[in-house]
């Protein structure tokens, strides 16, 4: 059987046209919510899913209080290694420091609420202080693609240039293909 369903969530119902905005359509927050409520009827779990962007950001606590009878809520960092519109970027992807400040609400939030809270990100993971007790648990619970911690030792882009880290995509130590 099916233990539980993950469903992307821009928004609760006072933001409707936000959930819209950050998917770029029209009427998916009404599918989404179509989704939630048949997912509820026939007993199966749900976990959230937020992508935070600058255009959402302030929108986590509502997100929260609205599905607070989800299994979990999973927030993700987007952040696309190569975009032909650098504008995207100031709408849409948030740096390491934003990501890490914005998240420790989110997880205080979480914790004072009962909430198990998540967070997927492209953020290194060298940059959370394991001295900082909130850092401490927020690191335990994230997913990197930290290439140190998996013993990969660099990355390899769509280019063919070699990466000390995924965060240093404009300073590669060499190309394989030329």
């Amino acid at each position: 059987g099916v233990d539980f369903i993950n469903l992307s969530v821009q928004s609760g119902s006072k933001n409707a046209k936000l959930h819209d905005d950050v998917t770029e359509n029209k009427g998916s927050w009404s599918e989404t919510r179509k989704g939630i409520d048949n997912c509820r009827s026939l007993g199966i779990k749900l976990n959230i899913q937020t992508v935070l962007t600058h255009t959402n950001i302030d929108v986590y606590k509502e997100i929260m209080d609205e599905y607070s009878f989800a299994n979990m809520f999973i927030f993700y960092r987007q952040i696309p290694i190569i975009t032909p519109d650098p504008a995207f970027f100031k709408k849409k992807v948030l740096s390491n420091k934003d990501t890490k400040d914005i998240y420790k609400k989110i997880y205080r939030y979480g914790q004072k609420n009962g909430h198990k809270t998540y967070l997927f990100s492209r953020m290194p993971l060298c940059w959370w202080d394991k001295d900082d007790n909130v850092e401490k648990n927020i690191h335990a619970k994230t997913v990197s693609h930290c290439h140190i911690v998996n013993k990969t030792h660099f990355t390899v882009d769509v280019d063919g240039k070699v990466l000390p880290c995924p965060q240093f995509v404009n300073m590669p130590m060499m190309d394989l293909i030329r």
